[in-house]
């Protein structure tokens, strides 16, 4: 029998079913569908917002008879594979191995979109008691909450990554694909039961910038859910649990063309969620090593992608197809044949999986092509490139480092410095420049300006996404802006988004050649990938519903929700609960389980 481990505890469980019994009530764990687990209520709790309960006080209180069961569809889109995907999604793009940020890993997007929804009602429902008279009816709560729900389902793997390997620098690309992406895999379907419309919750679609959506320096709920999420995380400052930030601080108001904003409440926790919200830049998005490693990560994963696509690495994904589930073959698309696209709409297990099983493909020195020989050993140099300059980062972002912006983070919250003052910089320790990790073999690191030169490889990192905040406040009935309340004393600052270059050295050659040799093959391969056509919904619904909710939530579960880890991962539980899933699915519809026997074959 398997053996299960509470990470941080010398607990030992032999079934799944007993570490669940283990977990208190109200536990995430006991509400996250596709995990080892029965519930009654759906129910769980936030870690910043608090408990959440899918009652009917998600839109049906006091509600006329032609007013819809809208709790009933929040259910149903709990369930969805779209969303329950979005627990194997990195909402830091980078995976644990890869990361260069204390607690920034293992942090699932699940948690933002489910988090955002529950601001949205605590705002709203705060709103309706204080303006009985002026209320929000139900529709448009609901509307609310759906348009910041699902306006990032469409994100892929590593977030943001599926943006940038499409070449979107504005991050923009999710969204565009958002609308017809939410009409092939089911959940328009879902929404339009209950007589609602995509234009009026798909963000391309809706012109009025309102308190959900509104661009920067603006609040709005998902700028302030996902920045007091990884600030709560990241910030040592935050460990006293009464300095975090809570829904008090939040409150709506309507502007003078009688649309409901986001303010903040009291000028000091407005400043200083301000100075923490820039921290975020600095420390993590646009820090230098982050910049690099997502840099080597997006073309790391381009070349997996290559490889999927000229069928040397098949995933998980590809196993469970064959044979095609509900169509014949002339009908099916092969993974092989994909748009890459729709490969990164799979989950990061997925990636992890497939990397593992490159491993050992290499690693038995099987015969292959030249040109697959190139793919492979290119991918796993980069695999141990990454290794390495994770390592390397932990060297400057340690504990010194996390005291420095703690201390930082207390003197803005006691008024002890200027509200334009910035953390010192961080400096890139020479004793971090290079390390050793196995046989000898070092990497080595420098960052430059633009104008500088070098003799080594070099990887131009470009300006992210600039992002910066200037809450708005309501002080006593006055509406303003943090800067215009501190008279200019406090601005928004974006010093941490310039362009710069990464020189890597290494003491091996090949490493060094494959650094050479990434470029050269992505030129040779990567367009052709991008001519291919797109999956079909059908063939999306079924990809999510029997290789997604069967084996790549349950397992993604376990590695990034933000409590509850499990150690000793294994895959037979993963596959034994997928064959039963199978099974009652095809014999629900009257067909034979051969699936199942086909899936344990192989």
């Amino acid at each position: 029998m398997s053996e299960f481990r509470k990470i941080g505890s010398s607990i030992e469980f032999e079934s799944i079913n007993e570490f669940f019994d283990s977990l208190p009530a109200g536990h995430i764990a006991r509400f996250l569908p596709d995990v080892y687990f029965d519930f009654d209520s759906y129910e769980w709790t936030d870690p910043v917002w608090g408990r959440a309960e899918i009652d009917e006080s998600w839109g049906s209180i006091d509600r006329s008879e032609d007013d819809p069961n809208y709790p009933a569809m929040f259910r149903q889109l709990l369930l969805h594979p779209a969303i329950t995907r979005m627990i194997g999604i990195e909402q830091l793009t980078l995976p644990k191995q890869y990361a260069t940020i204390e607690n920034a890993a293992q942090f699932s997007r699940w948690e933002h979109i489910t988090g955002s929804a529950i601001l949205v009602k605590q705002l709203v429902d705060k709103w309706n008691l204080q303006h009985s008279d002026d209320a929000v009816d139900n529709r448009q709560k609901v509307i609310y909450i759906l348009r910041t729900m699902l306006s990032d389902v469409g994100h892929t793997v590593g977030s943001h990554v599926g943006d940038w390997i499409m070449n979107d620098a504005d991050e923009k690309e999710h969204d565009e694909q958002l609308l017809e992406y939410i009409q092939d895999n089911g959940i328009a379907d879902i929404i339009e039961q209950y007589g609602i419309q995509l234009r009026e919750v798909i963000l391309t679609e809706v012109d009025e910038d309102d308190f959900v959506e509104r661009s920067s320096p603006y609040l709005c709920i998902d700028r302030v859910d996902y920045a007091t999420r990884e600030i709560h995380r990241t910030n040592r400052y935050f460990d006293d649990p009464s300095k975090k930030f809570t829904i008090d601080d939040f409150e709506l108001i309507k502007d003078e063309n009688d649309v409901l904003q986001l303010v903040m409440t009291d000028p000091s926790r407005a400043l200083l969620f301000a100075k923490t919200y820039e921290l975020l830049p600095k420390e993590d998005w646009s820090e230098p090593m982050q910049r690099l490693q997502t840099s080597l990560y997006t073309d790391m994963l381009k070349l997996m992608l290559v490889s999927i696509g000229n069928g040397i690495s098949p995933t998980t994904v590809s196993r469970i197809e064959l044979p095609p589930y509900g169509y014949d073959d002339s009908t099916w698309m092969y993974e092989s044949e994909r748009h890459p696209r729709d490969i990164l709409m799979y989950a990061e297990s997925v990636i992890a999986d497939t990397m593992t099983r490159i491993h050992s493909v290499q690693s038995m020195n099987i015969e292959r092509e030249q040109g697959a020989d190139e793919i492979m050993k290119t991918i796993l140099d980069y695999d141990y490139i990454m290794r390495s300059l994770s390592q390397l980062a932990s060297s400057y972002n340690n504990n010194e480092r996390q005291a420095e912006v703690a201390e930082f983070t207390r003197s803005v919250d006691a008024h002890e410095i200027n509200p334009n003052a910035q953390v010192q910089d961080r400096s890139l320790l020479e004793s971090a420049q290079k390390i050793e990790i196995q046989e000898g073999r070092a990497i080595g690191f420098h960052f430059m300006a633009l104008n500088e030169t070098s003799t080594e490889y070099t990887i131009d990192l470009p300006q992210r996404k600039k992002r910066s905040i200037d809450p708005v406040m309501n002080i006593d009935g006055r509406i303003c802006r943090l800067s215009e309340y501190s008279d200019g004393e406090y601005t928004p600052n974006n010093d941490a988004y310039a362009p710069m270059m990464a020189e890597i050295v290494s003491n091996d050659p090949e490493i060094m050649k494959s650094l050479k040799r990434m470029p050269i093959l992505l030129e040779r391969h990567w367009a052709e990938l991008l001519e291919r056509p797109r999956m079909p919904a059908e063939q999306m619904r079924i990809v999510q519903k029997i290789a997604l909710k069967g084996l790549v939530a349950v397992g993604d579960y376990w590695q990034n929700t933000q409590s509850g880890y499990v150690g000793d991962l294994h895959k037979k539980a993963d596959m034994e609960r997928f064959f039963d899933y199978v099974r009652s699915t095809r014999e629900s519809e009257g067909e034979t389980a051969t699936i199942v026997d086909v899936a344990k074959e192989g």
